[in-house]
């Protein structure tokens, strides 16, 4: 199915958000587009809402878990379901902004990419009190260093090529999941980017998971990261530990990933036979 997109969206007691979710995710999409929910046992009433939506929908899927499995094994199910040429990623609390899947579409072709992002806003209780967060264009040449600096791109605005992320073996269990398979793909040579222009409204909340001390140990201690990223440094001619480098002296981190963003060098990926693949 060329240039149609599924859109993928993983959610557990997400019933005060998921009606908003879908619905401008569905006004963004073409006719011919799915949303493709993955019900993670939600023991709210998630699933009554998204039945709701599917009797007046036809564009939305419902895949319903029996017991908990978590966000890596849900995507993996929604990938092995998805049928379309392009996949994209939405949450259950976030909304999406009008345009965005035509943009991200148009971006795939015209700068030759494999995956693309967009910038976002954030809002808390009301949208009306939103702001612009992190506005910039990365372009596929600065993406695998500024990926070795953070993780500069939200995961609900992801659409790239279905056999990019399931040939890469999709999505793996780590305290990041999303940030383990872009380190993947670019240490690949897979081709990323994101888009100054907002296409989502990412939802803050007070106690968000990735915002606390524990996860942030816990980001630290990931050795599914740590492997990542090193590869990635590794295809970047950077030599060492480069994880522990950026835990232990951020300023020498900086400055090098600062020096490769100059120098506009690229990964340098091996074949399994050994070669250089240009």
């Amino acid at each position: 199915m060329p240039g149609q997109v599924t859109v993928i969206m993983p959610v557990a007691d997400s019933g005060k958000t998921i009606e908003a979710a879908v619905r401008t995710t569905l006004l963004s999409l073409d006719q011919e587009g799915v949303v493709l929910v993955y019900d993670d046992a939600s023991s709210d009433d998630t699933v009554d809402r998204l039945k709701r939506i599917m009797s007046r929908d036809r564009r939305v899927r419902l895949i319903r878990g029996q017991t908990r499995v978590g966000v890596a094994v849900a995507l993996n199910a929604l990938l092995s379901e998805t049928t379309t040429d392009l996949v994209a990623r939405m949450d259950g609390d976030d909304l999406v902004l009008p345009g965005r899947f035509r943009r991200q579409v148009r971006e795939l072709t015209t700068s030759r990419v494999d995956v693309t992002f967009t910038s976002r806003i954030n809002f808390g209780s009301n949208l009306r009190n939103y702001r612009p967060y992190l506005q910039r264009r990365i372009s596929p040449d600065q993406m695998p260093w500024l990926m070795l600096s953070s993780n500069p791109v939200p995961h609900s605005s992801m659409l790239g090529r279905t056999r990019v992320l399931t040939g890469a073996g999709g999505y793996r269990q780590s305290v990041a999941e999303d940030y383990d398979l872009w380190l993947r793909l670019l240490s690949s040579g897979h081709r990323l980017s994101s888009s100054a222009i907002p296409g989502i409204a990412y939802r803050m909340h007070p106690n968000q998971v990735t915002r606390s001390a524990e996860w942030l140990v816990r980001f630290e201690k990931d050795e599914v990261l740590r492997a990542s990223y090193n590869q990635l440094a590794i295809t970047l001619g950077l030599d060492g530990d480069a994880w522990e480098l950026r835990r232990a002296h951020p300023d020498v981190a900086t400055n090098r990933i600062k020096a490769g963003l100059r120098s506009g060098r690229q990964p340098i990926v091996h074949d399994s036979a050994g070669g250089t693949a240009l």
